[in-house]
């Protein structure tokens, strides 16, 4: 029996903050293992509510994708990590991106 151990979701953005309509945002995440054992596999999902999204697999823990947002405003972003056969899913804190 395999059991899962709790993992942490981290996302920051990369470049660029504050960015302009239609221009690509990368950010960039990684996932943790609580047992600090492993390295996690498996997909993360960056999620801007109405203001779009990019999903990506993990290479080595981590990994970036990029949002291009197509209106102004505030945007909370959060990443979602789905989980492997080690490792439980979990959701990073939200960062804030300005788009202008």
């Amino acid at each position: 029996t395999v059991n899962k151990t709790g993992s942490t979701t981290t996302i920051t953005s990369y470049s660029p903050n504050p960015a302009t309509v239609g221009q690509p945002v990368a950010f960039q995440f990684s996932v943790t293992p609580a047992s600090g054992y492993g390295t996690p596999t498996g997909r993360v999902t960056l999620n801007a509510g109405s203001g779009g999204s990019c999903a990506a697999n993990l290479a080595a823990g981590a990994g970036v994708c990029s949002i291009t947002f197509k209106s102004t405003g505030p945007r909370t972003i959060t990443a979602t990590y789905s989980g492997d056969s080690n490792d439980n899913a979990s959701v990073s804190a939200a960062v804030s991106e300005t788009v202008n």
